[in-house]
């Protein structure tokens, strides 16, 4: 059965959104930083605010800071 397209993968990201703000408060970390299987993959994280470093264009990252705004605008 194909589960793509019906919102799992936010709720996941959400999750761990979550989960990420969850140890930042008892470990010093700066972000969250993921690596896109492909361009769609890409596309989908930048949806999230993630941004794409320099050298790698499918390597993503997503400042602690810009985290936690996401995950306060979505309800905490």
């Amino acid at each position: 059965m194909d589960r793509q397209r019906q919102g799992l993968g936010g709720l996941m990201m959400v999750d761990a959104m979550r989960r990420t703000l969850a140890v930042a408060e008892n470990i010093g970390i700066i972000g969250f930083l993921v690596d896109a299987k492909n361009q769609g993959a890409r596309d989908y994280y930048e949806q999230y605010g993630f941004i794409a470093l320099p050298d790698h264009s499918l390597a993503l990252f997503l400042p602690l800071a810009t985290l936690a705004a996401a995950v306060e605008a979505l309800g905490g």
